[in-house]
């Protein structure tokens, strides 16, 4: 090693005063201490990418920083004390970043002092000329009056004891603080009050200020509490207290419910209000029984938020009395019913004795989103019929009606109406609840999945299409552990198996895409085919060559001068091996030569293994973090296959690498070279072994309600005779589900659009066995063009450029080939993107 002399911007290994000092070290450390929050909250694959960029920060200092060490072949009589007088060699890349790695681990000396100390609560500042100052309020107060407007009042409720600790005047918190309020009650009539006080004054209404004090309701109360929520600020109280407020739920409804004419557009926001009030409505039946008391309408409901966000319903005590009708299951749910009635609608349901059913059965949704309905407000007289009727049961033609102009979505309508069914009896129909867990269920799935469940099915221009969500279904607790491998510091890679159609290429590469951009490592993939084994190193020569080339984009002329070095320094003259497979890595070496003799080569196999995988080390010790994926290793050469297994033998914990390997299980037999290969790697190497099952019913079912924008419970008999028929098999299932549209079993009904399906012809009609078998009926359909199209398509690969290649076919069969590739692709047999077409499953391509 070649000594050199240290400069200011170098950083130097070492202890001692000198060293620290030393102004590339304070520098270093300065560069550290900025990276460490985001080194800390980085996962594992993301953490080396940091220090990366520290090093490289170094080395663009403007006299070009090197991290430098004390020469340990220097002899004894050349040590001092003086950092110029001692020895230096410069550290390799590795080095520099383990050492970083090693600084931003560090925990910094004040949290080492702070150890056990309890922090006090940050309180606020609030100046400004219509703001008062809050001073820090007694252990004892409990309540405290943040603003009064007319007769609002808004309560901090449960505030805790801890007193707040006011932000230095003029400090970035404070001067936004201020800031806040001021832009809040300037130019009103608002107070702070600096006070704490008793039920009896806080019951108390205020004085009135002036002839619109009447319209200050809950609802400015509810606007404000977001306000805080999204400035971030609460106040004097402490930065983890939540604001509390309790409404009425029909002030709520007055307040919120638009009065000016409901259009299904108007309808959207209000509810998306109210479904979280209707599921914790819900809640509350469903942890009632028979005996209990039950809220008679929205005005015996309080309604409590933690700063806007509902945290539940109550009944106040001395409102509510016992109902003898709700007894049993189906009454209660139809009770529910009528209270999100009222919820939904802004007024109570018109009821009069007689069977629900037969006016509800009847109920006609048709046109409702596009008709126009005007919330009343609720008067005495409305309560009181509607107290009436709630005890004697029934629905008359005028609830018909409202639900049909209510402007609510279809989803919802046809949810109450179910729900007043409910209490027909023997005359109720199939799709009304039988628990109060059910009605729960689908209320939280209107509120959390509103694009699917809550909102009409849309009609495009182009017709309706039953198009599945781009969503891998059922796969969570596999993506847990392929995560979970991905953080370990010894497992190197995940074997994947599992028969074909399963979704194993789709549900790995969505993972490794995702921890990809998380930690900004290089993630490359290739997929091997069963009918090219002309070229047997060409899917191993293409992931390297794709390396080759994003490390030529990515890397400084410093990194690419050292990967060069050390490149020829380890593999002599047989890097011209490598370079007549991996044209890309030319860019990099360009001055060397790709001759080379058969007598410097003896044997060509073990060469070749061994310089891929120096050329993986030497790349990944200058980049980001690599994640290779070889798909179909089944289809792959036995030099391949060495390959690969050396690659992930020779990686160790220093080479940020991974490895994914996927395979399919119903395509190898037993005594196969493949599965002894397969042997040998999960005993020898550190990966570990997952396999993909078929789908569970659930998540049969999780798929068919999505895809056809129906409530799981409903569509759960069709799921069970598509898991029958599929068993579970995602690329059987999307299959079989377009053959079923093509074929009329599964249609849809206008007026509102709605999805429906003839259960029995779907019971009767016979599926084929085989996912192969079902394609090519399926291709059988297609018109003679497609089909001759597909078939010449399939000859040339899985993965075809859109140009040149459909311009020479097309000339050629006189067929327009870009055009019949965008049918195929609507059909659902290939995908363009890109400027490249592929084939949905290699099993679509087989059986063209």
């Amino acid at each position: 090693m070649s000594r050199v002399k240290p400069t200011d911007s170098d950083v130097l290994f070492g202890r001692g005063s000198a060293i620290s000092s030393h102004p590339g070290n304070v520098r270093f450390r300065s560069i550290v201490e900025s990276h460490k929050p985001e080194f800390r909250s980085a996962d594992r694959m993301g953490k080396r990418p940091i220090a990366q960029k520290i090093v490289n920060a170094i080395h663009r200092e403007p006299t070009n920083g090197r991290f430098l060490m004390e020469d340990p072949e220097a002899p004894e009589s050349e040590a001092s004390d003086a950092i110029n007088l001692r020895s230096w060699v410069i550290v390799d890349n590795t080095k520099a970043i383990n050492k970083t790695m090693h600084r931003l681990r560090e925990k910094d000396p004040q949290d080492k002092r702070k150890g056990g100390m309890a922090s006090s609560a940050r309180g606020a500042s609030l100046t400004g000329s219509t703001v008062e100052s809050i001073s820090p309020q007694s252990p004892a107060a409990k309540n405290e009056i943040l603003r009064t407007k007319g007769s609002l009042v808004l309560r901090r409720i449960g505030q805790k004891a801890a007193a707040p600790i006011a932000p230095v005047e003029g400090s970035p918190d404070a001067r936004e603080e201020d800031s806040l309020f001021r832009d809040m009650f300037e130019g009103g009539d608002s107070t702070y009050m600096n006070r704490t006080t008793s039920d009896a004054s806080r019951d108390a209404p205020s004085k009135k200020n002036g002839a619109g004090s009447n319209s200050n309701t809950d609802g400015d109360a509810l606007a404000l509490l977001m306000h805080l929520k999204n400035s971030g600020t609460a106040g004097s109280a402490d930065a983890s207290d939540d604001e509390k407020l309790e409404i009425n739920l029909r002030a709520w409804i007055q307040d919120n419910m638009p009065c000016d004419g409901c259009s299904s557009k108007m309808m959207r926001p209000y509810t998306a209000k109210a479904l979280p009030i209707a599921v914790k409505l819900a809640e509350l039946f469903e942890h009632s029984d028979g005996k209990s008391s039950l809220p008679q309408s929205c005005e015996e409901v309080t309604v409590h938020f933690i700063s806007s966000n509902v945290a539940n319903v109550s009944m106040p005590n001395g409102l509510s009395r016992s109902i003898n009708v709700v007894s049993n299951e189906g009454e209660r749910l139809a009770h529910m019913g009528r209270l999100l009635y009222e919820l939904f609608l802004g007024i109570p349901p018109p009821l009069l004795s007689g069977r629900v059913g037969a006016l509800v059965d009847g109920l006609s949704l048709k046109s409702h989103s596009n008709a126009i309905h005007k919330p009343r407000k609720v008067t005495s007289r409305m309560r009181n019929s509607s107290s009436s009727c709630l005890e004697t049961g029934g629905v008359n033609s005028q609830a018909t009606s409202h639900l049909e102009m209510s402007g609510l979505p279809y989803s919802l309508c046809s949810f109450l109406r179910n729900l007043l069914d409910c209490s027909s009896g023997d005359f109720r129909t199939d799709e009304s609840y039988q628990s109060f867990k059910d009605a729960r269920f689908d209320l939280n799935l209107m509120k959390d999945d509103p694009d699917v469940f809550l909102e009409d099915v849309q009609v495009t221009k182009g017709g309706l299409e039953l198009k599945m969500r781009d969503k891998i279904y059922g796969r969570a607790e596999l993506v847990s552990e392929i995560e979970q491998c991905l953080e370990d510091n010894i497992k190197r890679g995940v074997l994947v198996s599992g028969s074909a159609g399963v979704g194993k290429t789709t549900l790995l590469t969505s993972v490794m895409l995702n921890a990809a951009a998380r930690s900004g490592s290089y993630f490359f993939q290739t997929k091997f085919e069963q009918s090219k084994n002309a070229n047997p190193l060409a899917n191993v020569a293409s992931v390297f060559d794709c390396l080759c080339r994003s490390f030529l984009e990515d890397a400084s002329e410093r990194q690419l001068q050292a990967v060069a070095d050390e490149l020829t320094s380890a593999l002599g003259v047989h890097v011209a091996l490598i370079l007549n497979i991996v044209p890309g890595l030319s860019k990099i070496l360009p001055f060397t030569s790709t001759e080379i003799s058969s007598a410097q080569c003896v044997d060509v196999a073990r060469t070749v293994a061994y310089s891929f995988c120096k050329l993986l080390k030497i790349v990944c010790a200058h980049s980001a973090p690599i994640i290779l994926m070889f798909d179909d290793i089944q289809w792959a050469d036995a030099n391949s296959m060495a390959i690969i297994s050396e690659l992930i033998l020779d990686a160790s914990e220093d080479c940020n690498t991974f490895f994914v390997c996927l395979y399919r299980s119903d395509d190898i037999c037993k005594d196969s070279l493949f599965s002894g290969w397969i042997n040998r790697l999960e005993e020898t190497c550190p990966v570990q072994p997952i396999k993909i099952d078929n789908l569970t019913p659930f998540c049969v079912n999780e798929m068919v309600s999505e895809t056809l924008q129906t409530f799981p419970r409903i569509t759960r008999p069709l799921s069970s005779i598509l898991f029958a028929k599929s068993r579970g098999n995602p690329l059987f299932l999307r299959q079989l589900f377009d053959s079923l549209r093509q074929q009329g079993f599964i249609h849809i009904r206008f007026s509102p659009p709605k999805w429906e399906w003839d259960i029995d012809k779907i019971v009767d009609i016979e599926i084929p066995t085989s996912i192969m078998t079902l394609i090519i009926a399926e291709l059988g359909t297609l018109p003679l063009p497609l089909q001759n199209s597909l078939r010449i398509i399939s000859c040339l690969g899985s993965n075809i450029k859109c140009v040149p290649t459909f311009d020479i076919i097309s000339r050629s069969i006189g067929i327009d080939m870009t055009d019949s590739m965008k049918e195929l692709a609507h059909r659902g047999f290939v995908i363009l993107e890109k400027g490249m077409m592929r084939f949905i499953h290699d099993k679509v391509q087989e059986s063209a």
